[in-house]
């Protein structure tokens, strides 16, 4: 992929739909945010940060075609909430019975820090969180 058809995209709302939805969420172009990568317009993967208290904000993360992340893209999504908006805090969710989401996860530095039964269906849910000094993707810019 050439790099002048390999993009970035801030706030694509129908990004931001596909992401959400593949993600198990919902999507409000009003107060939340999209981090996006794509191809010739064509949806690679993303994510959609909500629930901004200054302190923390949730992340939620979809992929859509194999190699969708980019080391761009990694440090973009985690320089977002950590150094532009300040947050001290990333927190995601997970299905516990989505063994993908939930190693996905912990391969990005997340730390589970609870467990709510019941949740789905299926099972419970695991809340993962991240400290801005966990993070390994600020620590050099590619």
């Amino acid at each position: 992929m050439g790099a002048d058809h390999d993009v970035v995209e801030f706030n694509n709302i129908a990004h931001g739909h596909a992401i959400a939805t593949a993600a198990g969420t919902s999507y409000n172009p009003l107060s939340d945010i999209v981090i996006a990568r794509s191809v010739k317009g064509g949806l690679l993967g993303g994510c959609v940060y909500q629930n901004y208290t200054r302190k923390s904000i949730g992340i939620h993360v979809s992929g859509f075609k194999p190699g969708w992340i980019s080391k761009d893209l990694l440090w973009i999504c985690f320089h977002y909430p950590f150094v532009q908006l300040g947050c001290d805090y990333l927190f995601g969710l997970a299905p516990a019975f989505n063994l993908k989401a939930v190693e996905f996860n912990r391969k990005m530095g997340f730390t589970e820090v609870a467990r709510i039964e019941h949740v789905y269906h299926e099972g419970d849910m695991i809340v993962f969180r991240m400290h801005r000094d966990e993070c390994r993707f600020l620590k050099k810019r590619i």
